[in-house]
């Protein structure tokens, strides 16, 4: 599974003790974590759980001791009036997601937690789970004799996610991709393209909002790594990335390093949409798009005024031609 958790914890789980039957003391919670304790859709979660002995005194002597003696005086290091080997450990600690709050329905999952060495602290790394979702969450820890413990109940809860979160190295965009196992998303820009404000910015109209920002495409950004490459800053990197023109849309296979797919030139809602569920495996490739009406204005202003301007040259030269003439 994947090494990751989108969380954050609704409630703490409660330090009440947790005890074992038996003559060998009481086992107890002594406390549980999460670090970090408000985790983003793209870290590692550790849940740990440390467990603690309490009075530790039974009738054969202190825990751990070997249980044989001769019968007589209260019984230390190992020492009294029973025979046989008392000590009850912890045998595995599992964090458990899901169950009704009185722990008798089914579990959704269940992960069995590491034990750091020479400890009684045991912790386990979970995730990805889905954006705007609540899991009940417990600890249970099995002893030798048979008792199982079950800490107090939490909540967690991983948020919404409202917009693109942007990687700006590559390097570390590229490891975390391959980390995740999740396909890379570069967005390569020139600040002297006019394309690129509309794109990135959420205007307060709708029609104003670019293709970043509509709500389907923040919606599908968590399953990718998304990266945005200046070209002009990094052109050596526009360049070994095969940004020929700016914007540049490329996906890419951060294991492999193989491009999936490409799109040069400027792109709105419907294709960037569209190539996200296609590399996602989810929808069909989308047709290539019509350019920006503003593109479209643009050009045929160019060619407007390219139109005007060799007129203007062409009678300017027929005038000097004719007084030339007289």
């Amino acid at each position: 599974m994947v090494c990751r958790v989108w969380a954050s914890i609704v409630s703490a789980v409660a330090t009440t003790a947790i005890l074992s039957a038996g003559a060998s003391g009481d086992w107890e919670l002594a406390g549980t974590s999460i670090y970090p304790f408000e985790p983003d859709h793209e870290s590692c979660t550790v849940f740990t759980a440390a467990f603690a002995l309490r009075n530790s005194t039974g009738e054969g002597g202190q825990q751990g001791g070997n249980g044989t003696g001769n019968g007589t005086g209260p019984g230390t290091n190992g020492t009294g009036n029973q025979t046989g080997n008392i000590t009850v450990n912890i045998t595995s600690v599992d964090m458990v997601i899901g169950g009704d709050p009185d722990w008798s329905g089914p579990a959704q999952g269940r992960w069995p937690m590491s034990r750091a060495g020479g400890t009684d602290t045991y912790s386990v790394r979970l995730g990805p789970w889905a954006p705007g979702e609540e899991f009940p969450y417990h600890f249970e820890g099995s002893l030798s004799n048979g008792t199982v413990l079950r800490t107090n109940g939490s909540w967690f809860r991983t948020p919404e996610v409202f917009a693109i979160r942007w990687h700006d190295s590559y390097p570390e965009a590229m490891e975390l991709a391959r980390s995740l196992g999740r396909p890379l998303l570069l967005f390569v820009y020139s600040n002297m393209d006019h394309t690129i404000e509309y794109m990135l910015l959420n205007r307060t109209a709708p029609w104003h909002s670019g293709p970043f920002c509509n709500n389907a495409t923040v919606a599908l950004s968590p399953s990718f790594v998304c990266l945005r490459v200046d070209a002009d800053a990094d052109r050596a990197l526009a360049a070994h990335l095969g940004a020929g023109e700016t914007p540049c849309l490329i996906f890419l296979n951060a294991t492999t390093n193989r491009t999936l797919e490409k799109i040069s030139g400027p792109f709105g809602n419907a294709t960037l949409i569209g190539m996200m569920k296609y590399v996602l495996g989810i929808g069909p490739r989308p047709p290539g798009e019509r350019p920006f009406i503003a593109d479209i204005v643009i050009q045929t202003a160019a060619l407007a005024l390219t139109l005007t301007a060799g007129s203007v040259l062409m009678l300017h030269y027929y005038l000097k031609k004719k007084r030339t003439d007289r």
